[in-house]
């Protein structure tokens, strides 16, 4: 029960939208070892929840992103490549794809300058995810559905003749 209820907070604090998102996610980005000291007990802790979970079916999550013209080609030479793409920090997705596509397009009315990208998501057997479904871990849990991606979770994009290979999951990417 104490497990269960500092598992529900961890995500809980992590899911608010505070400064630790994106705290973690800068920190990840730029490999700043600085913040190892501030943030570093806070990611070891939501790493042990994450990795190996796989209490929850398979999933499709969707996630939206804006790419600058740098960043979605090499996205479209690893898709032809078959190039494994690995997330640097903690990340979200949802399981609705109308919410995910509502706040990219919110996100994109302030930044035009990029390209938008929609990126489905196949968990299979959601290895190394949390799903925050509950108002114990999530206050938008009603309406963002939010999974939560373990930092380091390999990627390959979805095709015909690809097959799970281990721990690495599928993806698409989908131009708007």
């Amino acid at each position: 029960q104490e497990d269960q209820q500092l598992t529900q907070l961890i995500i809980q604090l992590y899911t608010m939208e505070t400064f630790l998102y994106e705290s973690l996610c800068k920190a990840a980005q730029s490999q700043d070892e600085s913040k190892i000291k501030n943030l570093g007990p806070f990611a070891c802790a939501l790493r042990a929840i994450l990795h190996g979970n796989t209490d929850v079916p398979d999933k499709v999550a969707y996630r939206g992103l804006l790419l600058d013209k740098q960043e979605f080609d090499y996205f479209k030479m690893a898709s032809k490549a078959n190039e494994k793409i690995k997330l640097q920090g903690f990340t979200s997705a949802s399981a609705d794809k109308e919410y995910a596509m509502k706040a990219l397009l919110r996100k994109y009315r302030d930044h035009q300058e990029k390209i938008p990208v929609m990126v489905q998501i196949f968990l299979q057997q959601n290895i190394d995810t949390f799903e925050a479904d509950s108002g114990a871990c999530s206050q938008f849990h009603l309406t963002e559905k939010e999974i939560v991606l373990l930092d380091g979770m390999a990627f390959r994009f979805a095709s015909a003749i690809h097959r799970q290979d281990g721990r690495v999951q599928q993806m698409n990417l989908i131009q708007l």
